[in-house]
């Protein structure tokens, strides 16, 4: 794929927060990555109050960025409100001076707070690339309704994020759907052994993630003794929701077969022991890049049916799906998958050749291209 210089921007000026490592700074490393390559001129800035680790990975990849201290109004946190009203006058004639001078074709944001925060005070070009569920609710509606029109274009990564800015009040016309996508992998060599289900769940450790529900499903796969499996919980969060989920594996008699890792940032490190990839979501799942990251290594996806993942994962052809909090039927198709190790194989074969189609970070970030084009 070529791009034409001369009808594509060619500078993009990225807000690109970076306060973690997680699963949107991933994506958009990938995807700025993938937009260098097609020769874009990228700079970036980014949250003042991360890590650093955001801006090792820019650093890595020799993409120019400043770190900015630009907050957002909460509300329900009074302190973090001041401290962005404090900083923000510095923080916006900084932004302001890279504007001047990188003079880019378009600010790309992948969130909608910063262009609540500047999108009034610049004159330029705002995209939109919404990666997660926004609760409609009173005041951030009146957020979108003051920035929709400072926005060109809203990008939503599935279908199911396009409705729930529908539910904001973006305007329908406004939204187009553009799919996640990942570095393809030579993985055709691989080979997975279903003698035991090493089960995986790779994500941050909430509620909303449905953890409590593997492990009740885990649980009574257990009274069966002719089906093996051990669980890796990667990823971390809350020290106080997990040592709840810790208490209820003792509980419920599973303690043994878990593993905590915590984070882990390689993802060949995460997925080269399991041979299959839980995405329990009992919330709307916005995309589930787990569901690539896990599909390009061979590694078999038993997904919710709703939200993203059902967009993805085409039941019984690409991989499993199913009903969406029920316990009973999770456990079903963990015992359909110790039961079928040839079918499994027809999945992940499957699902491998459909992400080397369709979610092909190359080929999405020259559509991500076309769309602030056109």
């Amino acid at each position: 794929m070529n791009l034409n210089v001369y009808r594509m921007p060619k500078r993009i000026l990225v807000f690109c927060g970076g306060h973690i490592i997680a699963g949107v700074e991933i994506v958009t490393l990938a995807y700025l990555e993938a937009l260098k390559d097609l020769g874009v001129e990228i700079y970036c800035i980014t949250n003042a109050w991360g890590n650093g680790e955001f801006n090792e990975r820019l650093e890595s990849l020799n993409i120019p960025y400043s770190s900015i201290k630009l907050g957002f109004i909460y509300p329900k946190n009074i302190r973090w409100s001041l401290d962005t009203l404090w900083h923000f006058p510095p923080a916006l004639r900084h932004i302001k001076k890279i504007i001047s001078q990188f003079r880019p074709d378009v600010c790309y944001h992948t969130s909608f707070r910063t262009i609540f925060m500047v999108g009034a005070f610049v004159r330029t070009k705002h995209i939109y690339h919404a990666h997660d569920y926004i609760t409609p609710s009173k005041y951030n509606k009146l957020i979108f309704k003051f920035i929709q029109n400072k926005i060109i274009q809203f990008i939503a990564v599935s279908n199911t994020v396009a409705r729930n800015l529908i539910q904001c009040g973006v305007n329908p016309e406004k939204i187009q759907t553009l799919y996640n996508g990942i570095l393809p992998k030579d993985q055709t060599n691989i080979t997975r052994n279903f003698e035991i289900l090493k089960i995986g769940i790779v994500g941050q450790v909430s509620a909303h993630k449905g953890h409590e529900l593997l492990f009740s499903a885990l649980a009574e796969l257990k009274k069966d003794n002719s089906i093996k499996f051990e669980l890796k919980i990667f990823g971390v969060g809350d020290d106080f929701y997990k040592n709840k989920l810790q208490n209820i594996s003792k509980n419920i008699g599973i303690e043994t077969y878990i593993t905590w890792i915590g984070f882990k940032a390689n993802l060949d490190e995460i997925y080269q022991d399991l041979n299959v990839i839980v995405v329990p979501t009992i919330s709307s799942e916005p995309f589930g890049m787990v569901i690539i990251e896990a599909g390009i290594r061979n590694v078999l996806v038993l997904a919710t049916n709703s939200g993203g993942p059902a967009e993805i994962i085409e039941d019984q052809h690409t991989g499993l799906l199913f009903q969406s909090g029920n316990v009973n039927d999770l456990k079903d198709k963990l015992r359909l998958i110790a039961d079928n190790p040839t079918k499994n194989s027809y999945y992940t074969e499957n699902n491998y050749q459909k992400i080397i189609s369709d979610f092909n970070i190359k080929t999405q970030a020259f559509k991500l291209l076309q769309i602030i084009y056109n």
